[in-house]
């Protein structure tokens, strides 16, 4: 899940919908922290020194919280984060993006319940 979400970063920033920004590091290279969440790494202020490797965890909680959903469902998601959760025009900075694609997983996971009788 990892792997899909950071390849579809990727392409969007050299698409120019994210902004430039450091792309996410490899899996095996980011830090698996269970005690730290989403919340605590989006609240934490920004600082160039640590951000890439802080997004970088970001988007490995983003793959934790997609657990289930297909790769057809973890491409789509960028989508729905762009359609639904960012301003129209111009690129979004990445960490804005990390933020609306939590907020898409959110989306897809209430579609799903609502489907589940």
């Amino acid at each position: 899940r990892y792997a899909i979400i950071a390849s579809c970063i990727c392409e969007l920033c050299r698409k120019g919908v994210i902004q430039e920004a450091e792309p996410p590091k490899p899996f095996d290279e980011v830090p698996k922290m269970p005690q730290v969440d989403f919340s605590m790494l989006q609240s934490v202020h920004e600082d160039e020194t640590w951000d890439a490797l802080r997004q970088s965890m970001m988007v490995h909680m983003l793959a934790l919280m997609s657990d289930g959903f297909s790769g057809r469902t973890l491409r789509k998601l960028p989508f729905i984060a762009q359609a639904l959760f960012l301003p129209l025009g111009g690129a979004s900075r990445l960490s804005h993006f990390i933020v609306a694609l939590h907020q898409a997983i959110q989306h897809e996971k209430a579609m799903r319940e609502q489907l589940e009788p």
